[in-house]
């Protein structure tokens, strides 16, 4: 079973996150990750409307996306996006 990367994004920059998106499909196929949902319009059911970017990826395993998110920029993959970005990542485990 997957692993599911959860990120919520703020981006108060748009072009230091262009930078990044340029460059994140090929570290996560490097990872065997793939998008399930890459930003796009999002419709909050209930609670608040949901304005920011969605990106949602999945992993082969919880060790795969671990490595993922904490060594290919450094301390943390928050770190790649450079300024004027606010991320929100969160996992979901198999059970």
């Amino acid at each position: 079973m997957g692993v599911y990367l959860v990120c919520m994004v703020r981006v108060d920059e748009p072009e230091s996150y262009k930078n990044f998106t340029a460059h994140s499909p090929d570290v996560i196929n490097k990872y065997g990750g793939r998008f399930i949902v890459r930003g796009g319009p999002v419709e909050a059911i209930e609670g608040a409307p949901y304005n920011d970017r969605l990106v949602i990826v999945e992993f082969p395993s919880k060790e795969v996306a671990e490595a993922f998110s904490g060594l290919e920029c450094g301390t943390k993959l928050v770190d790649c996006y450079g300024s004027g970005v606010l991320d929100r990542g969160i996992r979901r485990l198999p059970q």
